[in-house]
Order: C-alpha cells, then structure tokens, then sequence
C-alpha cells in the first residue's frame, strides 16, 4: 500500500490550521507561523470548518436570549 503524494507545504497547512482551530489569539499564531502579515495567517490558514462552525453554534447555546 502507497502513501498518498503530500509536501510539507500540506503537512504546515495541516499544522496551522488546526492550530488556528485551538488558538484564540491570532497574534500568537502569527508569530508560531513566522507571517509577517497578519492577513496571511487570517486568510490562508484560519478556515472555518464545518465542524468548527457547529462548534460555534454550540457554544452559544443559552448565551443568547431574545426577550
């Protein structure tokens, strides 16, 4: 059985973006990352999951009350 073809580009993409997924500061991503600019962290790794936006979700749950 063969591995499947990756880099280590995808290896540092999977690393960042979990990162950003347990990592609330940004800053201290950015500067784990190595990016000058903020922008780069923020618009290349910090993706919105479908499990991280269910995630979200959850966690509102009782937090918001509509009177």
């Amino acid at each position: 059985m063969r591995l499947p073809h990756f880099s280590v580009h995808n290896l540092r993409h999977t690393f960042c973006t979990r990162l950003c997924e347990n990592e609330p500061n940004i800053k201290i991503i950015q500067k784990i990352t190595g990016h000058w600019n903020v922008e780069t962290t923020m618009d290349v790794y910090n993706e919105a999951t479908k499990e991280k936006k269910m995630e979200s979700f959850a966690n509102l749950e009782g937090k918001i009350k509509i009177s």
